[in-house]
């Protein structure tokens, strides 16, 4: 049996209908992960391995950039930095109006530009210390046939460098791999320090992935890649799949000059057109 068939079996088993897309808010979806708390991650891989009729493939190439576009444009206008999570959750419920399948990774990044003159290798690192605001080291969306979206690579804090070198966001179909996951890619400098304070020894990586077991499951499943750029490499590392709990009517981005999500997917559609013009439904 495929992945995708088992998947699909798991799903009837737990009385999902999982059709269209969102049924992650499935009732008996969301009763399921209250029994699994990483349930979630069959919605994730669903959406990577499912098929898509060829007509679905034609929509999604041509319409799903320009929604990106859209939206990074007002991202832009409203100009707030470090807003990952929120863009990825707000992207989401809005691909998902058009019926375009998504899932949202969370997870570490580090950007290598040490190839370019006087710059430096950047980690936003998923393991981050207690109490600190930060949820996720950085967040993106898989939107087949795109393997990986990030609006918000060059709208972090203090990244003026990525700017200059990298294209404004990521919308691809190719990836590459990593080879091995480093103790910097996983582990935020502050957590670093605190660890030392308290133990007088830092953890190596395999320590820490030992310290978190479903973050390394996670990664074996879901492995890490990597995007070039020119003379740039950017790493992913995959640590866990979110979705917004709040449904579309009640989702509210924090990221767009203060607009709830619904009203900007009403400024989408005078730009871009109506879901049943241009969105896909199998």
């Amino acid at each position: 049996m495929n992945r995708p068939a088992e998947l699909e079996k798991l799903f009837q088993d737990h009385s999902i209908d999982y059709i269209a897309p969102e049924f992650y808010n499935h009732p008996a979806f969301l009763a399921a992960e209250r029994k699994n708390p990483e349930f979630l991650w069959e919605y994730a891989d669903y959406v990577r391995s499912r098929h898509y009729p060829e007509e679905y493939v034609r929509k999604a190439t041509d319409a799903v950039p320009r929604i990106v576009q859209f939206l990074f444009d007002a991202l832009v206008e409203d100009g707030r930095l470090g807003a990952c999570l929120d863009v990825s959750l707000a992207t989401s419920k809005i691909l998902e109006q058009y019926g375009f399948w998504n899932a949202i990774q969370t997870g570490s990044l580090t950007a290598d530009l040490s190839h370019a003159k006087s710059r430096k290798t950047r980690h936003w690192a998923q393991l981050m210390p207690p109490g600190r605001d930060a949820k996720v080291g950085h967040a993106w969306l898989v939107v087949p046939p795109f393997i990986h979206i990030d609006l918000t690579v060059t709208r972090q804090q203090e990244n003026d460098d990525m700017r200059e070198l990298l294209p404004p966001y990521i919308i691809t179909k190719e990836v590459g791999s990593v080879e091995g996951v480093s103790f910097e890619d996983m582990v935020d400098p502050e957590l670093k320090a605190l660890w030392f304070q308290q133990t007088g020894f830092v953890p190596t990586i395999h320590e820490v992935m030992k310290q978190n077991p479903a973050v390394a499951r996670y990664m074996t499943r879901f492995r890490p890649f990597s995007v070039q750029l020119g003379t740039s490499t950017l790493k992913y590392f995959p640590c866990h799949p979110t979705a917004a709990e709040e449904t579309f009517e009640k989702h509210t981005g924090h990221c767009f000059s203060g607009r709830r999500t619904p009203e900007v997917f009403e400024d989408l559609v005078r730009a871009v057109g109506m879901p049943e013009e241009i969105g896909a439904n199998s």
